[in-house]
């Protein structure tokens, strides 16, 4: 029987509250990426605003997309090792080294970009069908990430074994995704206007140093909060690994 919302949330929280100091080198990184992400859409659009139209404009759009991609893959990077760490957490294993863990999940960014990619076309073909379909399709390929980091499986056999993960429980999966998800997600969101709000009574919104500092506050958060919320995923996939789905025995043809 799969784990419960209640102890996906209980389990999350408490292997994050014993573990964030291990966790901070990985919470850092993320939160350095993200701000330097935000920081450059920000340059790139105030020196966008001093550039004549042409081809001065096309370069500098040229290269903060350059940038854009390159941190979003190191963002990737970092959420792939992180996870394999978390599991080494949730296990009770022994903490990997964070630059031979580094060195061993590189070779995932591809693979894993790659069943995305398969995934994002199966989901936009069920919209194309009704939305109904593509629900359904992001559901049987929500484990999608873990089977390609800790199966080893690359392309249609991740999708095929994310979904064989899911079949006969389809909607108790849907449940145990959105449950511990929104709970968390409100209490982030909560605090990040709790925090920012003050911001507006003071500075404008379109000024460079609200838009800097909201930016600058729900980095931080959304950095704190990366692990906690990437474990109630790994604890609903781990337990759907341990308890597979029970397949009816097939009744013999009569003769």
């Amino acid at each position: 029987m799969l784990i419960t919302a209640k102890e996906i949330i209980v389990n999350s929280w408490e292997t994050y509250s014993k573990n964030w100091k291990k966790l901070l080198p990985y919470m850092g990184l993320l939160f350095a990426s993200s701000l330097t992400l935000g920081i450059i859409g920000i340059i790139g659009l105030k020196i966008e605003q001093y550039l004549f139209k042409g081809g001065l404009v096309f370069a500098n759009n040229l290269l903060v997309a350059a940038l854009v991609v390159a941190l979003l893959l190191f963002t990737l990077w970092i959420t792939i090792a992180m996870t394999k760490n978390l599991r080494q957490l949730v296990e009770k294993n022994e903490e990997l080294n964070i630059k031979e863990n580094f060195s061993q999940t590189g070779k995932y960014l591809w693979p894993v970009i790659w069943v995305s990619f398969l995934m994002l076309l199966t989901v936009i073909g069920g919209f194309i069908l009704f939305m109904v379909p593509a629900l359904i399709f992001a559901v049987w390929f929500a484990y999608y990430f873990y089977t390609v980091i800790f199966e080893e499986k690359n392309g249609i056999a991740a999708l095929k074994s994310s979904r064989n993960l899911v079949m006969g429980r389809w909607w108790r999966t849907l449940w145990l995704l959105i449950a511990p998800g929104l709970f968390y997600g409100v209490i982030i969101m909560a605090l990040q206007g709790a925090i920012t709000m003050p911001l507006q009574i003071f500075w404008e919104k379109n000024s460079l140093f609200y838009i800097f500092s909201n930016s600058f506050i729900n980095t931080t958060i959304s950095a704190l909060f990366a692990p906690l919320t990437a474990l109630t995923t790994l604890y609903l996939y781990l337990s759907a690994k341990a308890n597979p789905v029970e397949k009816t025995p097939e009744t013999p043809a009569k003769v």
